[in-house]
């Protein structure tokens, strides 16, 4: 794959269910000998889906994986244009850098962060540069390519450093933007291990139709303006149907119960340690087979018996007046129950944020962002889903009390 020595050596390949094989060079199998990289092998990708979805049970490990491998399929596409300057070096940086970009996932991935379990200040990103700069990972990086190389990867892959070279603007942008390749793998991985088709795009034709040139940037080609709607759709009807999956959202809560009980009766706090390597020591599988030794928890996960939603449930995309009532029956229903027999969910998401134009479509020699190319993407919203789960014994008493509530000011 390289011809510098530092790269030279046995390369290992991986069978992938998403990319076929995946390979390795010597730097890269060093980094995932590492236990805070296998660690993600006991990190589930989706969180707990895979209670919804019986074979949604890939992990962060594979998914690092597969967005290395794009990297350097994406890298391969950009060298064919005469201005994109890239060195081996450079290539094995960014690399890197996608290998270990998800490295800081606290346990069941982002429901830690939705529930707010991480320290005020930190999230999987800031955890993810911590781990890297203070275990061996950061001595392999420094080792191999030096001091320098670090602080790239730690601005790529986090944003929590300085960029060294003006590629490392690009390299952010290529494993993190709207069409990143972090977007690319888990849409399409997401959708494989669950047995959806939601997901799906063309990637091939994504990475096709992609372009550089160091006035403009990272573009796309006009041909490419459909791969592109069908990418962006892909998300938007994966949190639609999946991520905000009326069930999924529910183990969700449960979920993060369960962490914070973990946390007060093992490490005697309420939120995930700011320490490495206190946080590198807990992950789902020693999280799950704890709770499941409890009898309420047990009764949650493997009897079924979470809270459920009730019948009457937001819009897709509701307006302000909407969510006005939204926000007063909440209040109403606080005041009426104990907050241990409902919880009130807000699912919030934008698959495609136009306040960060970073697609960009040249388009009549003019470069422009996707929303003022395309009708389709101009015409979505963000996704917002709100929803009441209760306690089964308190289902039919807090679904009349919401009738009620609404009947009684004319909504249906």
């Amino acid at each position: 794959m390289f011809k510098n020595k530092a790269f030279q050596g046995k390369t290992i390949n991986i069978r992938d269910a998403i990319h076929g094989f995946i390979n390795l060079n010597l730097i890269e199998q060093e980094i995932i000998k590492t236990y805070p990289f296998q660690r993600l092998r006991f990190i589930h990708q989706l969180g707990p889906t895979f209670f919804v979805y019986p074979t949604a049970n890939h992990k962060r490990f594979e998914h690092s994986l597969g967005v290395a491998h794009l990297s350097s399929k994406v890298i391969k596409k950009l060298r064919e244009f005469e201005n994109f300057e890239i060195s081996e070096q450079d290539e094995q940086i960014f690399r890197i850098a996608c290998l270990i970009h998800d490295i800081g996932h606290a346990p069941f991935s982002h429901v830690g962060e939705d529930m707010n379990l991480f320290e005020n200040g930190i999230d999987h990103e800031i955890m993810t540069s911590k781990i890297i700069s203070e275990t061996q990972i950061g001595e392999i990086i420094k080792k191999s390519l030096g001091e320098e190389a670090l602080q790239r990867v730690l601005f790529i892959s986090t944003e929590k450093a300085s960029p060294v070279k003006d590629i490392d603007y690009i390299f952010n942008e290529l494993l993190t933007g709207q069409a990143g390749i972090d977007r690319m793998d888990y849409l399409l991985r997401d959708s494989y291990y669950l047995g959806v088709m939601y997901g799906k795009y063309d990637l091939e034709r994504l990475i096709e139709t992609i372009c550089f040139d160091k006035e403009d940037g990272i573009y796309w080609e006009e041909g490419g303006i459909h791969s592109l709607e069908q990418f962006i759709l892909a998300r938007y009807f994966m949190f639609l149907e999946v991520y905000f999956h009326k069930t999924r959202r529910s183990l969700d809560y449960h979920i993060s119960q369960l962490i914070r009980e973990f946390l007060r009766e093992n490490l005697k706090a309420d939120k995930f340690p700011s320490d490495v390597n206190n946080f590198l020591k807990i992950d789902d599988f020693k999280i799950l087979s704890w709770g499941l030794e409890q009898e309420d928890f047990r009764k949650i996960f493997i009897e079924r018996e979470f809270f459920r939603k009730i019948q009457t449930e937001s819009t897709e995309h509701p307006k302000p007046e909407e969510i006005i009532i939204w926000d007063w029956l909440s209040n109403e229903i606080a005041r009426e129950f104990n907050d241990t027999e409902f919880y009130v969910d807000k699912a919030e998401n934008a698959p495609y944020k136009f306040e960060k134009p970073d697609i960009k479509i040249k388009k009549d020699n003019k470069l422009l962002p996707i929303h003022e190319v395309s009708t389709l993407v101009s015409n979505l919203r963000p996704l917002q889903k709100i929803r009441i789960y209760v306690k089964l014994k308190k289902l039919e008493t807090i679904e009349n009390f919401v009738r009620d509530f609404l009947n009684k000011r004319g909504i249906k």
